[in-house]
């Protein structure tokens, strides 16, 4: 598979997931496992000869990094997680604007205002 075909094909496996299942926006190992176990088809105690078959962990996060940071889509639910990847203002002001406690959360870990 090509570099840009497979940079493709991860960055849908990892927004399908994103969509799906919100521990996956603030947890990349579970986002990982699900890109593995549920988009791939591929057991968690891996054979050995399956192996060259996975998605690289960088990948995924890559991806989800793309996904998240620069597209500003599927943002972390935990206002700590986001606070700690750094995720602009902005984008979690956009994105949550409806849920006040999150913006107040996120204010707080930034600012630490109350």
């Amino acid at each position: 598979m090509e570099t840009n075909e497979e940079i493709n094909t991860v960055k849908k496996l990892v927004e399908e997931v994103l969509s799906e299942d919100q521990r996956s926006r603030n947890d990349y190992l579970w986002l990982i496992l699900q890109i593995w176990q549920k988009k791939q088809f591929i057991k968690v105690f891996v054979p050995y000869e399956e192996i060259k078959n996975m998605i690289a962990p960088e990948t995924i996060t890559r991806c989800c990094r793309l996904i998240q940071h620069t597209l500003g889509r599927y943002l972390p639910t935990d206002p700590n997680v986001a606070f700690r990847r750094k995720i602009r203002e902005e984008q979690i002001r956009d994105y949550f604007s409806d849920n006040e406690w999150y913006l107040s959360e996120f204010q707080r870990l930034t600012y630490g205002v109350k």
